[in-house]
C-alpha cells in the first residue's frame, strides 16, 4: 500500500482535510468558537462574564498549544520572545498595584480621600481585570500558533468570517423580534440601533467594521488566485470569492444598521487600505492583465459593499453629525479631567478596573449630564494609563509598535499579502474606534482584537515559499496528488 503512495510522491497515506490536518482544523474552529462564544452573552461585559471568558481563553490557548506546538516553524519562539517578555512585564507592573505601599508614598488628592492602602483602589476588581489581561495574552498566543503557518492562517480567517456571518445573521433575527432589548436587557440610549448581542451600537459597529476589513482581504486573495490559476483550476477560488462576498455584504449592512459614525468611517478607510495597498504582482504580461481585470472587479465589489452599508445606516445616522461638534467638546473636557487624575498617580495609576470609581469621585456639576454614567474613558490609551500607570501604557504601546514593525518588514513577495494587509486594516479599525469610544472595553471586542494580533504576530513569521490553500499558479509536473483543494 505504501508503495503506491510513494509513486504519487507521498511517503504515507494522506491524513489531511482541505490541506490541513485534523488537529489543525480542531485548533482553528476551537479558537473561532471561543471568540464568538464571548459575543453571545452581551459581549461578556461584566465582572463575572469577563472572568469566565478569560478562563475560556486560557483553556483554549492550552489546547491549541498542545495541538500545534509539535510542528511550529524554526525560530517561532524567538520571533515572539520580545512581545511575550514585554507583556509579562506589563502584567507584572499592573499586578504590582495590589502590593501594600508605605503611607508616605500615597498619591495626593483622590487616594488620600479614599483611604487606599495599595496603589489599586479596588483590589478585587483589579484581580478580575488581571485575569482578563491574562486571557488576552493567551488569545494572542493561540492566534500566533495558528498564524505561524500560512494555510492555517487562511483557514482561521475563513473560520472567523464564517462564524461572524452566522453570528450576525442570528443577531439580525433577534433584532427583528426585539429591537429595543437583548435577551430581555434594555439597550438604554441605543434602543433604536442594531447592537448585535451587545448593548452598545458603537462597539458592535467596530467589530463589524473589522470583519469588513478581513472579508475585503479574503476577496482580494481569492481574486489573486483566480488571476494566476489555469482555466481548469478556478472552481475553488470562485467559490471562495462568492462566499466571502456574501459575508462582506452581511457585515456591511449590519454595520450600517448600528448607526455608528466612527465604525462606518473606519470601514470605508479599511476597504480603501485593502483595495489600494500595492502588493505582489505577477511577472508575465498576461498575468498582469488578469490582475488588472480582477482588481477592477475587487473595486466594484468593495464599493458596492460600502454603498450597502451607507444605505442601511439610514438618515438618522447623518442627522447625528449635527451635534458632533458639541459631543467632541464634551469628550475633550472629559479627557482633560482624566489627564488631571493621571497626574496624581502617574506610576501605578489607580488600579485596573478603577475607572468608574475615579470618574464619579471628582465629577464636576458641568459634567454630570454628559459623563456621569461613563464606565470607560472612551479612549483605550488614556484608560490604560489611568488604571495601570504611564509605564503600563508604554509597555503596551511598545508591544504594538513591535507588531506593526514585524508586519511592515514581512516579505511583500508572499502570496499571503492580501491577508496581511487586511489584518493591518482591521487592527487600525479597532484602534481608531477604541480611541474615541468603548470598543476595547467590551471583552468580546477585545478578544477579537487579541485574536487578530496573534494572527499578525504569527503571520509575520510565515515562510515565504508557502502558498495559500487552493493556489495553483502553475500546473503540477509529474504524477502528483493535489491535497490542498
Amino acid at each position: 500500500m505504501s508503495g503506491s503512495f510513494r509513486k504519487l510522491g507521498l511517503s504515507s497515506p494522506p491524513t489531511n482535510f482541505g490541506g490541513l490536518s485534523l488537529r489543525e482544523h480542531v485548533a482553528v474552529w476551537l479558537l473561532a468558537a471561543t471568540l464568538y462564544g464571548q459575543f453571545i452573552p452581551l459581549g461578556s461585559n461584566s465582572l463575572l462574564l469577563g472572568a469566565a471568558a478569560a478562563t475560556a481563553d486560557i483553556i483554549c490557548a492550552i489546547v491549541v498549544f498542545a495541538l500545534l506546538s509539535p510542528g511550529l516553524p524554526t525560530g517561532f519562539w524567538g520571533a515572539i520572545a520580545w512581545p511575550a517578555a514585554l507583556f509579562l512585564l506589563a502584567f507584572g507592573w499592573a499586578a504590582a498595584g495590589l502590593l501594600p505601599i508605605p503611607a508616605e508614598t500615597w498619591a495626593t488628592g483622590f487616594k488620600t480621600v479614599a483611604g487606599a492602602r495599595t496603589a489599586s483602589l479596588l483590589p478585587d476588581s483589579t484581580i478580575v481585570e488581571l485575569s482578563k489581561l491574562g486571557g488576552a495574552g493567551a488569545l494572542v498566543l493561540a492566534g500566533a500558533l495558528i498564524g505561524a503557518r500560512g494555510r492555517r492562517l487562511q483557514a482561521a480567517l475563513s473560520a472567523v468570517l464564517a462564524g461572524g456571518a452566522i453570528y450576525t445573521a442570528l443577531a439580525l433575527g433577534l433584532y427583528s423580534f426585539s429591537p429595543d432589548e437583548v435577551f430581555g436587557v434594555s439597550k438604554g440610549a441605543h434602543q433604536w440601533r442594531f447592537t448585535a448581542t451587545l448593548l452598545n451600537g458603537n462597539a458592535a459597529g467596530c467589530a463589524l467594521a473589522a470583519l469588513i476589513a478581513l472579508a475585503a482581504g479574503n476577496i482580494r486573495l481569492s481574486l489573486n488566485k483566480l488571476a494566476e490559476a489555469p482555466s481548469g483550476l478556478k472552481t475553488q477560488p470562485a467559490q471562495e470569492l462568492a462566499l466571502t462576498t456574501v459575508y462582506l455584504f452581511v457585515f456591511a449592512a449590519a454595520c450600517g444598521m448600528t448607526r455608528s459614525r466612527a465604525a462606518l468611517a473606519c470601514a470605508v478607510a479599511a476597504v480603501l487600505i485593502v483595495a489600494l495597498w500595492p502588493g505582489r504582482r505577477p511577472v508575465k504580461r498576461r498575468g498582469r492583465s488578469r490582475f488588472l481585470g480582477y482588481g477592477g472587479l475587487c473595486g466594484l465589489l468593495l464599493t458596492a459593499a460600502v454603498a450597502a452599508g451607507v444605505m442601511f445606516s439610514g438618515a438618522r445616522t447623518f442627522e447625528r453629525t449635527e451635534d458632533l461638534r458639541a459631543g467632541l467638546l464634551d469628550r475633550a473636557a472629559a479627557y482633560a479631567r482624566i489627564v488631571e487624575d493621571l497626574r496624581r498617580a502617574p506610576w501605578f495609576g489607580y488600579g485596573l478596573g478603577s475607572f468608574t470609581t475615579v470618574n464619579l469621585h471628582d465629577l464636576r456639576p458641568s459634567e454630570v449630564m454628559t459623563v456621569w454614567n461613563f464606565r470607560a474613558a472612551h479612549d483605550a490609551a488614556l484608560q490604560a494609563a489611568l488604571e495601570g500607570g504611564l509605564p503600563f501604557l508604554f509597555l503596551l504601546a511598545t508591544i504594538l509598535a513591535i507588531l506593526v514593525a514585524k508586519m511592515a518588514i514581512s516579505s511583500r513577495s508572499s502570496a499571503y499579502w492580501p491577508v496581511r494587509r487586511s489584518l493591518v486594516a482591521a487592527g487600525l479599525v479597532l484602534l481608531a474606534c477604541s480611541s474615541i469610544d468603548i470598543a476595547l472595553n467590551v471583552p468580546a471586542v477585545a478578544a477579537l482584537a487579541m485574536v487578530l494580533a496573534g494572527f499578525a504576530l504569527g503571520g509575520s513569521h510565515t515562510p515565504r515559499q508557502e502558498r495559500p490553500l487552493g493556489w495553483a499558479a502553475t500546473r503540477p509536473r509529474g504524477p502528483q496528488l493535489e491535497l490542498s483543494g
